[in-house]
């Protein structure tokens, strides 16, 4: 009697999902294709968030992706941007460089605000100098593109900060836009929820009077990375009495406040930056030839809870643009940039810059988020 041989469709469905996760999305964008099974298994949203939080080894089809938000300052008063996606391997070292931008027409400049989970948003302006935006959402893999809603009767700003976040408990994905109006020196909270795909706005006047306003940017300082930490964006600003850092909870949607380091390092060195490392809050010090300092908060409920994690002097002028992961960090040198490795000293030059300026970096992570609430 024969015996018929048993395939992996034969396997349970667990098992099925299982080794799926451990495929990376373009073998998972051709087994869609092989039966109504497999896609119904892969379009799952279970299986979504799921294929983002397992782990793949680093190889050429799971790169660590980086995108780099870039403009080209020479065409001034006509700026245009340039983003760029960065493949690197586990070794740390660049093996592609490619332009990206969404399929999609629009009229202006694309500014690249973040990337979480799969999703890219751009900020769509008619110019530079404008504050009107169209924010647009968009998935490179299922090349999926969706234009956010506009905010109705928003309030004059003299100035704005966007970032781009997801909350992984709730499946949230979220725009912030933190300002500061024109008649007060408060600042309120612009906060979109793909879960609603509406916007809401929020006023904190507590901490928007403590906050001195510093020319153009009211004392908050938007940084060239997304400081996500803990559940929180955060942007550091200066008092007359040191340095402190302020939050934005995107679960509670409340602001709050963080001593940095410790007040007077500021009297040695001459920059300083947040940054995030290993999903803890950080902060970068430096002088521009002289020596870098990384300080981590390991307990974030802890103000006071900063170890220093590097220490280390340099024989050129640096100028840290902000950390990245992997103990690599992007710095400006001799006018071009590079990936410092920050255990081993050595850096490897970002190709295909030319007249480019960083002005943002985000990690990009391969996923199948859709652009909008699956219901």
């Amino acid at each position: 009697m024969s015996h018929r041989r048993r395939s992996f469709v034969d396997l349970p469905e667990d098992l099925q999902s299982n080794v799926f996760l451990r495929l990376p999305v373009k073998c998972l964008l051709i087994c869609k294709c092989v039966c109504k099974y497999f896609r119904t298994i892969i379009q799952n949203p279970d299986f979504t968030k799921a294929h983002l939080t397992c782990p793949r080894p680093i190889t050429t089809e799971t790169s660590r992706s980086l995108i780099l938000g870039l403009i080209d300052k020479s065409k001034i008063p006509h700026i245009q941007c340039h983003d760029h996606l960065l493949s690197i391997d586990s070794a740390g070292e660049i093996f592609s460089s490619s332009p990206i931008s969404p399929p999609i027409p629009y009229v202006g400049v694309l500014f690249l605000v973040g990337s979480c989970s799969g999703l890219i948003c751009f900020d769509v302006r008619i110019s530079l100098l404008t504050s009107e935006s169209n924010f647009l959402l968009w998935n490179p893999v299922t090349r999926q593109t969706r234009y956010l809603p506009r905010l109705k009767n928003r309030s004059k700003c003299v100035c704005r900060i966007t970032e781009f976040g997801f909350v992984r408990e709730t499946n949230e994905y979220m725009v912030v836009n933190v300002i500061r109006s024109n008649v007060s020196c408060n600042i309120e909270i612009e906060l979109y929820k793909m879960s609603t795909n509406s916007w809401t706005v929020y006023c904190n006047t507590t901490i928007g009077k403590l906050i001195t306003p510093v020319g153009p940017r009211f004392g908050l300082d938007q940084e060239a990375s997304s400081l996500f930490s803990n559940g929180c964006f955060h942007w550091l600003t200066r008092y007359s009495v040191g340095a402190y850092i302020v939050s934005f909870n995107l679960k509670n949607e409340e602001l709050g406040l963080i001593k940095a380091v410790h007040h007077g390092r500021e009297s040695y060195f001459s920059h300083w930056k947040l940054a995030v490392i290993e999903e803890a809050l950080a902060m970068i010090y430096w002088k521009y030839n002289d020596r870098c300092e990384i300080w981590v908060l390991t307990d974030y409920r802890v103000e006071g809870s900063w170890v220093l994690k590097f220490n280390s002097s340099y024989d050129f002028i640096l100028h840290p643009v902000g950390y990245w992961k992997y103990d690599l960090m992007i710095i400006s040198m001799e006018n071009e940039y590079c990936l410092l490795d920050l255990n081993a000293g050595d850096g490897e030059r970002i190709p295909n810059m030319g007249s480019l300026v960083l002005r943002k970096f985000c990690s990009f992570e391969e996923s199948f988020a859709p652009v909008r609430r699956l219901l």
